[in-house]
């Protein structure tokens, strides 16, 4: 498993984790008729911007040159409805078969260095809150925060927000 800087050469990768993971983790969670509508190609789109954005960190696994997961985070997007969290991490995906291989926590581990070069010490992530991925946050000290709503497809969606007061720099231990 390699854990790299994610490249335009990695977009087309990324976007198929993004799209691949919502409908597996978001299944019953987010209504079906937005999955479906989900497309590689406008999420290439959104992997290209952030690439582009020298303020955006994004960081590719990758396991035999095929890309199985990512992270992206930087500033916190948010900052005056949270203003205690300067960095925040955005979005990370890896694809199903490859959960519980660590993969996350080295991603997690990566972002979170570079954060800290920047001199940022608490980061924020939102997460559904029917996402049972919340559970890692929480096992890397991530503590509850806020819940907040939003609208996909008609569908009002509860939205936690975790944060690190100090950010774990050594979760790598």
């Amino acid at each position: 498993m390699l854990i790299r800087k994610a490249t335009y050469d990695d977009i087309k990768g990324m976007a198929k984790v993004n799209v691949d993971s919502w409908r597996t983790t978001y299944k019953n969670i987010i209504p079906d008729t937005y999955l479906d509508s989900m497309s590689y190609g406008l999420r290439e789109k959104s992997f290209q911007k952030a690439l582009d954005d020298e303020q955006i960190i994004v960081y590719a696994a990758e396991e035999d040159e095929e890309v199985v997961g990512y992270i992206i985070g930087g500033k916190n997007r948010e900052i005056e409805e949270f203003p205690a969290y300067e960095g925040e991490l955005y979005a990370i995906y890896i694809l199903k078969e490859f959960h519980g291989k660590g993969i996350g926590k080295e991603l997690v581990s990566k972002l979170f260095d570079e954060l800290k070069a920047l001199g940022v010490q608490r980061v924020m992530v939102k997460v559904l809150k029917d996402n049972p991925a919340k559970l890692f946050y929480q096992r890397l000290g991530a503590k509850y925060v806020y819940v907040t709503c939003f609208e996909i497809s008609h569908s009002k969606l509860a939205e936690e927000v975790y944060g690190w007061e100090n950010a774990p720099f050594d979760i790598k231990k």
